[in-house]
């Protein structure tokens, strides 16, 4: 049996005695409604449900045998990095790793980012990917290389919406021809208002760059459900 993914911050997701109680009650009163841990902006970097739906399509992933690395444009303190690395190191240690990301941007008040992301690998045991320090418009096309089994773009950075747009196009002009047929792209806060749900619209940009570049594109972007946060996917024919 596979060990359940663990990533910074799950322990917060974990039913406490207390909350058992309360959701055993509203059971016996046949409740439609469980309690669960409010996701936190300020603290969570990934949902529950979004770290299920990453060890999901990278499992068919490796399991497909896909050629390529794989990368991540955006990777803040590692809350998806430490997801990602966790399965290369279940499926396929042999794989390559690559993370980008300027490090120097944090909503958050972190003083060091690149320190906290190098620790949060550490944590979780897992080795420290290949980093590309840089804003994403020099490192990115300039330091990819193909081919790429899966990315992931996570560039939300809370600027104006065009300027987001434009990176998010940028990056996937960049990805785009280096990924291998089945590979899969990942894009974090891809926001669709009634198909993801509780999903937070936290970066607009990220959609508008997305349907923009794959308007002439034979793939289609799949919105998935990711509780409090939004993202979709799209499998490269």
């Amino acid at each position: 049996m596979q060990e359940q993914l663990k990533w910074p911050g799950y322990e917060r997701w974990r039913s406490s005695s207390i909350l058992n109680t309360v959701n055993r009650f509203l059971s016996k009163l046949r409740s439609p409604y469980v309690l669960v841990p409010r996701f936190r902006y300020d603290r969570d970097m990934v949902s529950p449900e979004q770290v299920y739906n990453f060890e999901l399509l990278l499992s068919g992933l490796f399991l497909r045998q896909v050629p390529g690395d794989l990368a991540e444009l955006g990777c803040y303190t590692g809350g998806t990095a430490v997801v990602i690395g966790s399965m290369i190191k279940r499926y396929d240690p042999s794989r390559t790793f690559h993370v980008y990301d300027r490090f120097d941007m944090d909503p958050h008040g972190r003083t060091d980012i690149e320190k906290s992301f190098r620790a949060n690998m550490r944590t979780f045991d897992l080795p420290i990917p290949l980093i590309h320090k840089g804003d994403l418009r020099d490192t990115v096309p300039s330091e990819l290389s193909g081919p790429i089994a899966f990315a992931h773009i996570d560039c939300g950075f809370g600027g104006p919406v065009e300027e987001h747009a434009s990176l998010v196009q940028h990056c996937l002009e960049s990805l785009y021809p280096l990924l291998s047929p089945g590979a899969i792209l990942a894009l974090m806060d891809y926001h669709v208002p009634g198909i993801t749900r509780l999903g937070f619209n936290a970066n607009p940009g990220s959609r508008i760059g997305a349907d923009r570049f794959f308007a002439d594109k034979p793939e289609k972007i799949l919105p998935l459900y990711g509780g409090a946060c939004s993202h979709a996917y799209v499998l490269k024919e």
